[in-house]
């Protein structure tokens, strides 16, 4: 009730979601971003990319679930960013 955690989850959620359109834009594979701010997932035209995305991020240090993406309250915006840095990373290393 004292913390404003649906408000934090939306924010989080929301600058995930401008990262991940952000690097999006600069792909050459076929990726979509869908959901919403707090539950949100990116879906490969390749099904098999997601898998391989999902290994990417794991090399990065981030865990990432092929099939979904949710944020916490406890995810802080030094860690949105990082995660956002790690996927444009990986979609990167998936286009090359």
């Amino acid at each position: 009730k004292s913390e404003p955690v649906i408000e934090t989850l939306w924010k989080r959620g929301r600058q995930l979601r401008r990262g991940l359109r952000e690097a999006i834009e600069r792909s050459a594979n076929p990726v979509y971003l869908e959901g919403a701010p707090v539950h949100q997932r990116l879906r490969f035209e390749d099904e098999t990319l997601g898998r391989t995305f999902a290994a990417c991020m794991a090399s990065r240090g981030i865990l990432w679930h092929p099939q979904c993406c949710n944020v916490s309250y406890s995810h802080t915006e030094a860690q949105i960013e990082r995660v956002v840095e790690a996927a444009e990373a990986s979609i990167m290393e998936l286009s090359a």
